[in-house]
């Protein structure tokens, strides 16, 4: 049995998820900041999107590690030496992004960073690591720019809006507003969690169009992969072969 997944379909749905728990969590808020009607904290913390280790922290993390999965299984693909190694230096990248979304190990990298620099007070300890993590974008961004020349128009367009909205939402917005909107930003009212929702869905959705563009190469550039599963009653009839 040959099963067949529309690219198309996959990826609306998982944008779909992304819309849904973070119309959930606003909605949640909505209710806590606008109304007398109480809701457990559990449900709150379960399906809150500016929280660690809930729901869309899962979906986040399995997001990242489904889009090293495919860079691992187009690495495997490809023929070349160094177009391989490409593809599983981005495995590895996006393999410590699914870790880090789940174990929150940018903590530790702060904590280095604060212990290691010496900034005025001017620049928070999540600012490091904001800007940390913007040079090593653009570092990885100036290694790969000849390989990404070299990827389909559509899988370029894909991956650089896929990029946009992963770096806005995962460091952009935050370092905004911890220099500029520090009366707004991560502070005790509606808008501020309007703004972490749209954060965090902005790293969903980068997520999602990335997976659309690496599906995209595969179609493209790869040969189809089919997977196919025999069921066992089939299986006992091969082995045994035709009845006389």
């Amino acid at each position: 049995m040959n099963i067949r997944i529309s690219a198309n379909k996959l990826v609306r749905s998982l944008i779909a998820i992304g819309i849904a728990l973070s119309l959930a969590s606003l909605f949640i808020q909505s209710v806590l900041y606008f109304s007398d009607f109480s809701i457990h904290p559990k449900i709150v913390f379960y399906l809150d999107v500016d929280a660690e280790g809930n729901v869309p922290t899962l979906y986040s993390s399995a997001l990242l590690l489904l889009s090293s999965v495919l860079l691992y299984t187009i690495a495997a693909a490809t023929r070349g030496a160094r177009k391989k190694l490409y593809w599983q230096g981005l495995s590895l990248v996006f393999l410590f992004l699914s870790a880090d979304e789940l174990l929150e190990l940018h903590e530790n990298i702060n904590r280095l960073l604060n212990s290691a620099t010496q900034v005025g007070d001017s620049i928070s300890g999540t600012d490091r690591w904001d800007v940390f993590s913007l040079m090593l974008f653009a570092i990885v961004g100036l290694s790969y720019f000849r390989f990404f020349l070299s990827l389909p128009q559509r899988v370029k367009r894909l991956f650089l809006v896929a990029a946009a909205s992963f770096v806005i939402g995962g460091a952009g917005i935050e370092f905004v507003g911890v220099n500029f909107l520090p009366s707004v930003y991560h502070q005790p009212i509606f808008l501020a969690e309007v703004i972490s929702t749209v954060e965090e869905f902005l790293e969903m959705l980068g997520s999602c169009l990335f997976i659309s563009g690496l599906l995209a190469y595969t179609q493209s550039e790869l040969e189809t992969i089919q997977l196919e599963f025999v069921a066992p009653q089939d299986k006992v009839l091969q082995e045994a072969g035709p009845t006389r």
